[in-house]
This record gives C-alpha cells, sequence and structure tokens, in this order.
C-alpha cells in the first residue's frame, strides 16, 4: 500500500513539473533560435538601458559639421539606374546641429564628405556621432564610416552586422539595433551613433588627434552580393532594400564633434556679419561664458556658457568688436559691417 501511493505520489509530481516546464522549455528553445537570449552582442536602441545612443541635445557635443566638402548621390535602386538618383535635400542640411536643418539622403551607395572648425581628436569615449532621421527603434538604414587626417586618405571604422542574410530586408521591415555595430543609423532620429578614434588608433597614415575629414557611406542593403555592402567580417549587410524613393538610401541629418584637438580658441564664424546676425564660436570650455569686447576693451554683451550660435546685437555699429573667452586672454576679432 505504501508502495503504491509513493508511486502515485512520484507520477504526480512528475505529471506537474512536465506540465509547467514543457512551456517554458519552449519558450526558452524558441528565444534561443530567435537570438533573444545569446544572439545580441551589442548595445540596445536609443533609450533602452545599455543602450550608448548620444542625445543631439547632449553636452558632450563641442560642435557641429560645418563645411560640406564634396558629395556623390547614388542611384534610387542600384540594380535599374532607369530609376534615376535620390534627390530629397541638399548638402547644406547636414550642417549645424540634428533635428535643426532637415536630410540629404545619399541613395544607393551615395557619398558625402565634410569638415569641422576644428579637427576631431582622439578622447574620452566617442570621439564623434552621426545622426540620421530613422522614425522609430526598428526603422533602421545604415552607412558606413570613414575618417581622414590628410583630406586624401580616408580608413574605415570595421563596422559589423549579426543581421540574417538569408531573407531580404524589405523597405519597411525593422531591424534590431543590438545585431550591428560600427554603422551610422544604429538609432532614431536625435540620437547620434558614436565612433571612438581609439579603434584605429594604429592606422598607419591616420593621426587620430588630427581628424580633419568625415565621410560617411550608404551601406546598399541588397543580400546580392554584385551590388550589397560587406561588413568588416566579410558579411553582407542586410538593411532596407530597395529603397526606389527621392529620399532612397541614408539620411544624414547632422555629425557632431565630441571631442576636438587642442586649437586656436575661440574659433568664430562667419567673422563678417552684419548688426543681428547670427555667429557660431567655439571656445576651448564649453562652461566659459564668452564675452563681447569694443575695441578699447569695454563690455558690449555676455554670451551665457554653453551656446555655440549666437547672436550679435541689434544695436552695435559698424566696426571692429573682439569675442573672448570668459577668463581667457586670447580673442578673435569681427567685423559688423553697415
Amino acid at each position: 500500500m505504501f508502495l503504491s501511493s509513493c508511486i502515485s505520489y512520484l507520477c504526480t509530481c512528475k505529471f506537474i513539473v512536465k506540465t509547467l516546464c514543457r512551456p517554458l522549455f519552449y519558450c526558452f528553445f524558441f528565444l534561443l533560435l530567435q537570438g533573444e537570449i545569446f544572439g545580441q552582442s551589442f548595445d540596445p536602441a536609443a533609450g533602452i538601458l545599455g543602450s550608448l545612443a548620444i542625445p543631439h541635445d547632449s553636452p558632450k557635443i563641442r560642435t557641429w559639421a560645418s563645411k560640406v566638402l564634396h558629395f556623390e548621390r547614388g542611384p534610387r535602386k542600384i540594380d535599374d539606374i532607369s530609376k534615376g538618383f535620390a534627390s530629397a535635400g541638399t548638402e547644406e542640411n547636414v550642417l549645424g546641429a540634428a533635428l535643426t536643418n532637415g536630410i540629404f539622403s545619399l541613395g544607393d551607395g551615395g557619398s558625402i564628405v565634410v569638415s569641422f572648425p576644428n579637427p576631431i581628436a582622439d578622447g574620452p569615449g566617442p570621439d564623434f556621432a552621426v545622426f540620421e532621421n530613422g522614425f522609430s527603434n526598428g526603422f533602421l538604414e545604415f552607412a558606413t564610416v570613414e575618417v581622414s587626417s590628410n583630406g586624401k586618405d580616408f580608413f574605415l571604422f570595421p563596422a559589423v552586422s549579426e543581421i540574417q542574410s538569408e531573407i531580404q530586408t524589405g523597405p519597411f521591415d525593422t531591424l534590431d539595433a543590438r545585431r550591428v555595430h560600427n554603422l551610422a543609423g544604429k538609432y532614431r532620429a536625435g540620437f547620434g551613433t558614436g565612433f571612438d578614434l581609439a579603434e584605429l588608433n594604429s592606422t598607419p597614415g591616420l593621426d587620430v588627434q588630427s581628424i580633419t575629414e568625415v565621410r560617411i557611406r550608404d551601406v546598399v542593403g541588397s543580400l546580392d552580393s554584385d551590388f550589397g555592402t560587406f561588413d568588416s567580417q566579410g558579411h553582407l549587410i542586410n538593411d532596407p532594400w530597395p529603397t526606389d524613393f527621392e529620399s532612397g538610401g541614408f539620411d544624414l541629418d547632422a555629425i557632431a564633434a565630441l571631442n576636438l584637438s587642442e586649437g586656436d580658441y575661440p574659433i568664430v564664424w562667419p567673422s563678417v556679419l552684419m548688426a543681428g546676425e547670427k555667429f557660431q564660436v567655439l571656445s576651448s570650455d564649453p562652461n566659459s561664458s564668452l564675452l563681447l569686447l569694443g575695441t578699447s576693451g569695454n563690455l558690449i554683451a555676455e554670451f551665457p556658457s554653453g551656446i555655440q550660435n549666437l547672436q550679435m546685437p541689434f544695436g552695435v555699429l559698424p566696426g571692429n568688436y573682439f569675442i573672448r573667452e570668459k577668463n581667457q586672454s586670447k580673442s578673435r576679432k569681427i567685423l559688423v559691417l553697415r
């Protein structure tokens, strides 16, 4: 009787355990197949714990791209040139702060080269950030990133894509930011993808303390090896394709510099303007206020710290003026015209 009761009890426990654990096992197995447990190697989308996304209003941002040196639009559909080329935006849209000037669409494989008021330098953490205009955490379009310290030789950040390459990502399909590294466009609009020059520190021919140009090149997401873009490990990068639109390809919003080389501060541009016009100042210390002085050193105006985009007061008379960081001796001349 006792033995029969024990067997009955054990069978009941086995049934309960199987009933409870089987769904958990299948759930675990499904997640494992989907790569949800061990499949992500990199940080998640903006706004999620652990994300390395850089907000457009981050106090770490020192300045923004100020000049376009070269660009080349790519076709709307690289395997059918008759479709024409991407045409959304103008190259000037990438200058200045993110979320302020619109975007510039590169098209399949298109590229653009920009420069900054002062060279970018390798410092703590990411040294610059690239902003795209993705409208959600999942709708992502990618670009590769290259840098140059002489304006001639460009060196590519080693990108990695762990996105599956069996099924083509369609033009409106979503992707997981945790599966890519060193690809611009990893985050939604308003959040930049950071790039750390320390990764290229030992590259012959590159001075990571004096980066003068950054080149952004659209990733062609086609899984056709004749057209698609490969990552640093030889894998095709499967991002939304085809994007047969005027705004096809990577949509560059802005590029921010976070670490700058030691320069001749403050840097002022333009240095010739009229009363009431706006100008920009890059200072050595973002926490220092800026002084607008007359030729005799008299104070005309003081601008709060942290502000780069300034406006010449409407009441100033034509003539020479000077911009200086508070508690610093070096100044820069500004000419106010009639």
